[in-house]
């Protein structure tokens, strides 16, 4: 996890859910990479309309599924009167695992392990 990016806000045992910040704007991830609040939304968006699951890694089986996305550019939050920390845009997002994911899942949050979009993008050199 880097900065922001990835943090896991909230655990829920019995309904094995997550809550989090999948990506925020103007931040730097672990691949190097900043998107713009525009990138941001578009990315939630995109996602969303694809159709993604929850996985445990970038590689593994579907465990579950999207069940919160909440593309928190500075535009929406200041429409709505909220304030960004940093006033920076943010990716929010809840995911529901699957009962025989939930063991892994609880592990890895507790062991510190945070969200990926694991998205794919084309770079842009600033």
């Amino acid at each position: 996890m880097n900065g922001m990016n990835g943090l896991i806000a909230k655990a829920d045992d019995q309904k094995r859910r997550v809550y989090g910040i999948a990506l925020v704007a103007g931040e730097v991830d672990l691949q190097s990479d900043i998107i713009d609040d525009s990138e941001l939304e578009e990315a939630a968006v995109a996602s969303l309309l694809a159709g993604i699951a929850a996985r445990l890694d970038h590689g593994g089986t579907d465990m579950g599924r999207i069940i919160a996305s909440f593309p928190m550019t500075a535009e929406l939050a200041a429409a709505f009167g909220f304030i960004l920390p940093e006033g920076r845009g943010q990716w929010l997002i809840g995911l529901e695992f699957t009962p025989a994911a939930w063991p892994s899942i609880r592990a890895a949050v507790a062991a510190g392990a945070g969200l990926s979009i694991g998205g794919s993008a084309v770079r842009t050199p600033v």
